[in-house]
């Protein structure tokens, strides 16, 4: 399996180097680059992004990552398109390589809900 991520950043660059890969855009941002799938927030739903609320929490400190983790893990893990998207996402990286973009930070360890997909989409059985 073979799940990577980047941030917006590094995407272009990803693109360049791995032509064949799928790229799914994971964050509520907007991300205007041909190419990418979207699996964010979208106008019917919250898809892999964060809700709106938890989102907006998270980055005006009314919560902490050790609270933001359970919430977010809770809203991918009671949603029915959500587990469809994971499933497929990891479908697809037996075959091919699949990013997961967001605008967070570069680094492993940086807090984002990207992260935590990749591990989500390692568990799935």
């Amino acid at each position: 399996m073979v799940i990577k991520e980047c941030n917006t950043e590094e995407l272009k660059d990803r693109m360049q180097e791995n032509s064949n890969a799928l790229f799914y855009r994971v964050c509520r941002a907007t991300i205007f680059v041909k190419g990418i799938k979207n699996a964010g927030a979208s106008k019917n739903s919250d898809n892999l992004a964060p809700n709106r609320e938890l989102h907006q929490a998270y980055q005006s400190n009314k919560i902490n990552w050790d609270e933001y983790v359970p919430a977010y893990t809770a809203q991918i893990e009671n949603d029915p398109k959500a587990q469809a998207l994971l499933l497929r996402i990891k479908m697809e990286s037996e075959n091919q390589d699949v990013y997961l973009v967001c605008v967070c930070g570069i680094d492993e360890g940086t807090y984002c809900h990207r992260f935590l997909l990749m591990e989500t989409i390692k568990e799935i059985s």
